[in-house]
């Protein structure tokens, strides 16, 4: 992968990027698209600031940046939340009140805690990520998180800012309790997907599926709401059909 920002060395450097342009898109076309989707809930919208630090810089770089390159890490974010906030909102404008969530989302975990401290997300990500979200709210949009890995230390700030549905819950990364995670959430969270696709769905059989599918349901779905059930991320090649399968039989005969 190309990072176009990844050999700049300086803030001069970064304002001589051609930074995108909200007039480029054509929003009138979404309402003809929304029409195609029928009775389906509609997502608009992908306000990702780390990861497109991460595009234009490099991983390596941009975990770096804010330590050794403060001011021109803010004047990248900046520059990405300036886009995003009007690209958003023209899209929400044009979506005229049918669009049901949007992603304001990232991510900060790795298999064992978070690729960066809380303090960096607070000084450098927070503020422009909440403006994702406040927007969201001021259209009536459910905000939508993405956030893989074991990303816990962020959560009650996240709940806090206003997300309203979790995703993947990635528990086999770090030591999540997911009962305790239902009973201080449940009432402010929609969990997504859980269902373990680094060992569980790969490397089980259906049965280990089928009990994982409803140890799923009888917590985090445990008063019949808040849950959507899914894997934690896309089904890998080495996901047999079998296995597939018993994770949605599993779900549709599943009874309290």
């Amino acid at each position: 992968m190309v990072y176009p920002l990844s050999e700049i060395e300086n803030l001069e450097d970064a304002e001589k990027y051609p930074w995108p342009d909200p007039d480029l898109y054509d929003y009138s076309a979404l309402p003809g698209l929304i029409d195609q989707c029928g009775g389906r809930a509609i997502c608009c919208g992908y306000w990702a600031l780390f990861t497109f630090h991460n595009y234009l810089r490099g991983l390596e770089n941009s975990l770096m940046d804010p330590v050794l390159e403060p001011e021109m890490t803010r004047y990248i974010l900046g520059r990405l939340s300036d886009f995003f906030y009007e690209y958003h909102r023209r899209c929400f404008e044009a979506g005229e009140g049918r669009i049901d969530f949007t992603q304001v989302t990232d991510d900060w975990g790795s298999q064992t805690g978070l690729l960066t401290s809380p303090e960096i997300f607070r000084e450098f990500y927070k503020k422009d990520m909440q403006r994702g979200i406040d927007l969201a709210k001021s259209f009536n949009i459910k905000v939508f998180h993405h956030d893989d890995g074991d990303m816990r230390m962020l959560l009650p700030e996240l709940v806090e800012m206003g997300i309203d549905i979790l995703n993947p819950v990635q528990w086999r990364c770090g030591d999540w309790d997911l009962k305790e995670l239902k009973e201080q959430y449940g009432g402010k969270l929609c969990f997504h997907s859980a269902v373990d696709n680094q060992e569980t769905l790969p490397l089980g059989n259906p049965e280990d599926v089928k009990k994982q599918v409803q140890q799923l349901i009888k917590t985090l779905g445990s008063d019949s709401t808040g849950f959507i059930l899914g894997p934690c991320h896309n089904l890998q090649p080495n996901t047999t059909v079998e296995n597939i399968l018993s994770l949605y039989e599993t779900a549709r005969s599943f009874q309290y």
